[in-house]
């Protein structure tokens, strides 16, 4: 698959679809388990380079999702419920 060039493509549309899911499970989580989830979403791997995906040809949604997990990743959980809040995932 990298030899063909598929494999970013195959790895993008597999994470897309994984941060998708992890939005879902945002939305509707219990507000006392919402630092939980937070933390174990900072644990898994996720090997996007933003710079190669925002070029694929994804819905507008979907990029704003992957956006919304990065952010998570490389933020602290008081940060992240503020935008969380501010994107309407989370009532506050």
């Amino acid at each position: 698959m990298k030899e063909s060039g598929y494999y970013e493509k195959f790895k993008n549309i597999h994470y897309t679809h994984f941060c998708s899911n992890l939005i879902h499970k945002l939305k509707i989580v219990e507000p006392s388990i919402r630092k939980e989830l937070i933390e174990k979403i900072q644990e898994v791997e996720i090997d996007i380079n933003w710079e190669t995906f925002k070029n694929e040809n994804f819905y507008p949604f979907e990029k704003e999702d992957i956006k919304v997990i990065l952010f998570i990743k490389e933020h602290k959980f008081k940060d992240i419920r503020k935008f969380l809040v501010s994107r309407g995932i989370w009532k506050k």
